[in-house]
């Protein structure tokens, strides 16, 4: 079931989100799997496998927009992360979120800065 997006907190902080209801597996559980094993730092890949998690539960939340920011600053050209916060901000039009245009002003923001 896909969560609907209430907010879009583009700088908030992943950390400061819960996602012990998640399962993230490992990086071998990704779909689909790595053609090369990247030997990258544990926050990285903790950051990789909990969106990768997220994904797999459709689930296209603030906790979700979080995860993605952190993914992005680990490394701006995460094709995924940017695809995943154009479904939450996709998920947000369609539910009729009402502060999509500062959702929108926010990602323009973030977007911005790369």
């Amino acid at each position: 079931t896909t969560q609907h997006v209430t907010r879009m907190a583009s700088m908030s902080d992943a950390w400061a989100h819960d996602y012990s209801d998640l399962s993230p597996g490992s990086t071998s559980s990704m779909s689909p799997p790595p053609v090369v094993c990247i030997a990258h730092a544990p926050a990285v890949r903790k950051t990789q496998m909990i969106l990768h998690a997220l994904i797999r539960k459709q689930e296209y939340s603030a906790r979700t927009v979080a995860i993605t920011a952190n993914a992005l600053r680990n490394n701006p050209a995460d094709y995924t992360a940017f695809a995943v916060r154009r479904l939450c901000l996709t998920q947000a039009r369609d539910t009729h979120v009402s502060n999509l245009a500062r959702m929108l002003e926010e990602e323009f923001e973030f977007t911005g800065d790369f």
